[in-house]
């Protein structure tokens, strides 16, 4: 008997230890996994390198705007905020109706000296709306405010020195130019320069200049007197790609380029400090090239500073096929551009963010993919996280952020502090079920309803 009441004890003791390892697993395994904060999220719900911010810090509130419908495949400019202390999330409000559906259509915010929320969305060639928050510090009621220019697409709004904001832009369609605006009030007037910097199909010289637009991603220096511009070329002759015989549309963007652009002259200048003539054309950006791709495909670069403060940046590079990429990092080395393959993925549409978290020390964000994958339409795949402890010279994977498993992910997207400091811990991202693009869903059917993204915040290895 005394045997038999002994085996029972350890038998129940055994099941009492498995069952706590297994909830202990799942708890382990919740706290892994993510809540989003947003859902029904339509194509780029958050926005890719191009329009910034969607995530503002201000006094410990983190303020998250994105496009998303319950209803429609249509996505409404919508309203959120986390509050950092309390770790608690207000309710969303839907501040405006889209009359259609266009992805470029995500809103963009900032906050003035008197706390009032000011959102621009609807933005792809045409003014856009500008919405003022009736109160400060209060997003339920809104108004709209002034027209900011008649021609805006992909707005970043930036704060800069002296309490100024800026907002870098491209004028007109794929062959526009790109150009800034200036305002000393918060954003209610604005006055823009009378040349554009970069103007990629003006004085045509030769035959790739008739053709030529380009794609921007920009980022301030320290003390906001500079800004920082990476771009490539997107060639829009309706011909097959010379490289890969085919007609690839979108995806026919070539090279990577930078400037400085001194925001108080207006002036741009190379890297070495000699001036450029303005507009910038196809021609003359040979002066400030940082890397010719040779024919392979590029797209817009995610943009940081180095030790000495000189631009480093991730750039996707196809290889041998359009869907073949593979994410480089390009920095400065001695007076030398060099590039470091990181991973691979499957589309130049996939997003990354860099940041450097130490001396000699960087992090990437890469979305990434791998042969066989599908091929959605504006990126999208696993989130993993890249490390470098030598100054980029090799890599190695450090962790993934798979908050819904089963989902792809596309866009890490920094939070900006109010005053236009970048918060590079936090990451904003959207995800959605796949395998395909949301975008690719709503063009098979406009009749059905497909909104299935969802938004995600990350914090130092946490979902909030």
């Amino acid at each position: 008997m005394t045997r038999l009441i002994h085996t029972m004890l350890l038998v129940h003791t055994m099941l009492l230890a498995v069952i706590a390892v297994l909830f202990c697993s799942d708890e382990a395994h919740a706290q892994a996994l993510g809540k989003s904060f947003a859902t029904h999220g339509t194509e780029k719900m958050i926005y890719d390198a191009r329009m910034e911010p969607q995530a503002v810090l201000h006094k410990d509130v983190l303020y998250i705007v994105y496009q998303a419908d319950r209803t429609k495949s249509i996505g409404n400019p919508h309203i959120i905020s986390y509050d950092t202390k309390r770790e608690q999330w207000s309710e969303a409000v839907q501040i405006a109706t889209v009359p259609r559906y266009d992805h470029h259509y995500a809103p963009v915010l900032w906050i003035d000296r008197d706390e009032h929320f000011h959102i621009l969305y609807g933005c792809h060639g045409g003014s856009g709306i500008h919405l003022v928050s009736e109160k400060p510090g209060d997003f339920a009621r809104w108004k709209e405010s002034t027209t900011i220019a008649p021609s805006i697409s992909y707005p970043k709004m930036l704060p800069i020195s002296n309490g100024r904001m800026l907002m870098y832009h491209r004028v007109f369609g794929h062959m526009g130019y790109w150009t800034y605006h200036l305002s000393d009030d918060g954003g209610y007037t604005w006055q823009r320069p009378a040349t554009p910097p970069v103007d990629f199909d003006q004085d045509p010289q030769v035959d790739d200049d008739l053709h030529a637009g380009s794609y921007h991603t920009v980022k301030p220096d320290a003390n906001g007197e500079n800004l920082h511009v990476g771009f490539v070329w997107k060639d829009e002759r309706p011909r097959r790609d010379k490289r890969y015989k085919m007609n690839l549309v979108k995806h026919k963007r070539y090279n990577l380029y930078y400037l400085r652009l001194n925001i108080a002259s207006g002036k741009i200048y190379t890297l070495g400090g000699s001036e450029l003539r303005q507009p910038l054309n196809k021609s003359r950006a040979e002066q400030c090239m940082v890397l010719d791709s040779d024919g392979c495909l590029t797209n817009m670069p995610s943009l940081t500073f180095d030790d000495n403060l000189n631009p480093a940046f991730l750039l996707l590079i196809s290889d041998k096929t359009p869907t073949d990429c593979v994410f480089h990092f390009v920095r400065r080395q001695g007076d030398k551009w060099v590039k470091t393959p990181i991973a691979r993925t499957v589309s130049t549409w996939a997003g990354s963010h860099l940041r450097r978290t130490g001396s000699g020390q960087w992090s990437a964000m890469l979305v990434v993919g791998k042969d066989g994958d599908v091929i959605p339409g504006y990126g999208g795949g696993a989130m993993q996280q890249w490390v470098s402890d030598d100054n980029g010279q090799t890599w190695h994977m450090a962790g993934t952020l798979d908050p819904e498993p089963g989902f792809i992910y596309n866009n890490p997207s920094p939070v900006w502090t109010s005053n236009g400091k970048p918060l590079d811990d936090w990451l904003v991202f959207y995800g959605w079920p796949g395998p395909r693009s949301i975008d690719d869903y709503i063009q098979d059917d406009r009749r059905a309803f497909h909104n299935t993204g969802k938004a995600f915040l990350w914090h130092n290895g946490e979902f909030k």
